[in-house]
């Protein structure tokens, strides 16, 4: 790579300045003027498809089987659905916005305009289920949640080889098994627009999802391992039926589900009833007011304290440092955007790694 470079440099081979596709993708992006642009082509994405597979893999799971069938996957559909990736970074305010631009094909922005397309509802129907101290929350914005995931695996499916696909379509009902899901279309196909994941520890491990359900007993069904037969319990205005085989619990309130383990159903349902919940978070506005199809919010420290240490020395050692980002995903008639409103960006993601 390196002999590469210097031959460009030389004149010797063509530069990256000469190419089409990026004058194009800087002027679709705006890339003029920003604190950094960035770009890979197709035939790079081709090049760092494998090394991103890998990468992805180890931060999902930590079970080998899931591991080697997203290091599988993963650099297939790169390949063979995306065209380009740029990348733009630029001040907001006080803050680092990034915005990544992932150019599909057609087939597959065809696709997925058509299946994941949002219902146009803000992000608020279930915020006041949320503690105002969440980790993470992610609201997901789906007018067919059904038809959306089929979308996701048919894409998948279509775009890696066979046992690689007939692999994953066994293993799809398996993803959603964290929330007691044990059936992934029987539930998705029983609920309303609107999903919200909720994380309440760095490592994930307390998490509930909150939904608004059509069809009561068909969500019942899809939960395999809590027996709705037994009467329910009632917990904080809730009625909760709890697993005999792990602390995993199903709480209906009003017309949402809260599924998860105890812990977390417990603090969603306390938040709600005391009032001290996500609605009253400084950064709830601009998380409600998106209409992405998808919108997380997240707060970190383990971040931060890397990038500072990258720096300098922070001020007070024994002092906690968090910051906070919002992401918002959308379909497009190019493919994916992605932004990123964050306190130090992709390039605090960078440093990040230095301290690795």
């Amino acid at each position: 790579m390196i002999d590469k470079s210097l031959a460009v440099k030389r004149g010797e081979a063509e530069s990256l300045l000469s190419n089409g596709n990026l004058e194009q993708a800087r002027e679709r992006t705006n890339g003029k003027n920003l604190l950094a642009f960035g770009y890979i082509s197709a035939e790079a994405i081709k090049q760092f498809a494998d090394m991103a597979g890998v990468s992805a893999a180890v931060k999902a799971t930590d079970s080998d089987e899931e591991r080697n069938l997203i290091a599988q996957i993963l650099p297939k559909i790169l390949q063979n659905t995306t065209e380009e990736i740029a990348w733009t970074a630029q001040k907001s305010g006080n803050k680092i916005e990034d915005n990544f631009f992932v150019h599909l094909n057609d087939e597959t922005t065809s696709v997925f305009n058509e299946t994941l397309s949002t219902s146009g509802k803000n992000h608020t129907n279930a915020a006041d289920f949320l503690p105002a101290d969440v980790i993470s929350t992610t609201a997901y914005d789906l007018k067919n949640p059904l038809i959306a995931w089929r979308s996701l695996l048919l894409v998948t499916a279509k775009n890696t080889e066979d046992i690689a696909a007939k692999y994953l379509v066994q293993f799809s009902n398996h993803l959603l098994e964290p929330y007691g899901i044990s059936n992934a279309e029987m539930f998705l196909s029983a609920i309303d627009s609107e999903i919200m994941t909720a994380n309440f520890d760095a490592e994930g491990e307390n998490s509930a999802v909150i939904v608004t359900g059509k069809n009561v007993e068909t969500i019942k069904n899809s939960i395999a391992e809590i027996n709705f037969k037994s009467p329910p319990e009632k917990l904080e205005n809730a009625q909760v039926w709890k697993s005999e085989e792990s602390n995993i619990i199903a709480a209906f309130v009003e017309n949402k589900l809260i599924l998860g383990n105890d812990e977390s159903v417990l603090r969603c349902l306390q938040a709600k009833n005391n009032g001290q919940n996500f609605t009253k978070n400084q950064n709830y506005q601009q998380f409600a007011q998106s209409n992405s199809t998808t919108v997380t919010f997240a707060t970190d420290s383990e971040s931060a304290d890397k990038i500072i240490s990258v720096l300098g020395n922070a001020k007070a050692e024994n002092q906690k440092i968090y910051t906070n980002y919002l992401t918002e995903t959308r379909i497009t008639n190019k493919g994916i955007e992605r932004k990123i409103i964050s306190d130090f960006g992709f390039l605090g993601t960078i440093l990040e790694q230095l301290k690795d």
